[in-house]
């Protein structure tokens, strides 16, 4: 019984590490902590909640955060958001991860 036991805990534990997905946030990120309007090459923006960022832009990677719109247009985004955000945009060799509950609004 007590192998059982222990087999289910170390099943639960292994399902609940598969659920997990963290993303490594580099050192070098910008927070965003006020609304902006932008133009953003190759940079590393970390979008806080309650925050939108409009603009254009090359090549950069976006975190957004729970309550957080990023309104884009632009080339080669990496995007990663948070239930609760709003990706509204357009734009060429996007790729976007977002977490079930974030908003994806793409024209083109």
């Amino acid at each position: 019984m007590r192998s059982l036991f222990l087999s289910i805990c170390a099943f639960a534990l292994s399902m609940r590490a598969l659920a997990q997905c963290t993303v490594p946030i580099p050192a070098t990120v910008l927070p965003m902590q006020h609304d902006s309007v932008l133009s953003v090459v190759g940079q590393a923006l970390w979008v806080c909640p309650g925050v939108t960022v409009d603009g254009s832009s090359i090549d950069p990677v976006f975190f957004l955060e729970s309550g957080a719109t990023m309104v884009f247009s632009g080339i080669s985004k990496n995007i990663y958001a948070k239930s609760g955000s709003v990706v509204d945009g357009s734009g060429i060799d996007d790729t976007i991860y977002y977490e079930p509950g974030a908003s994806i609004l793409l024209s083109g």
